[in-house]
């Protein structure tokens, strides 16, 4: 079964497996630091897949365009991007 925190943000492009656990704060999917001319960092993000039974602990961060395996545990505080 998966779970995933209420207070945690993800993107519309990320592809969640079955029995995978997203904890409390955490920021999944969107972009890095790419801006405009605007600074504003608006385009379509790359998707992020997280694998089956794979566990992303409490204030974690995962970036546009990366891939979890199968069965991983990130630990607090995480920063994953490209």
């Amino acid at each position: 079964m998966t779970y995933i925190h209420d207070s945690s943000i993800i993107a519309p492009s990320v592809e969640i497996s079955d029995d995978v656990y997203i904890g409390p704060n955490c920021t999944i999917g969107f972009p890095t630091y790419k801006y405009r001319k605007d600074n504003l960092a608006i385009k379509k993000c790359k998707p992020v897949i997280i694998g089956k039974g794979s566990n992303i602990m409490g204030n974690s961060v995962i970036c546009e365009g990366t891939v979890i395996g199968e069965k991983c545990i990130l630990d607090y505080h995480s920063y994953i991007t490209l």
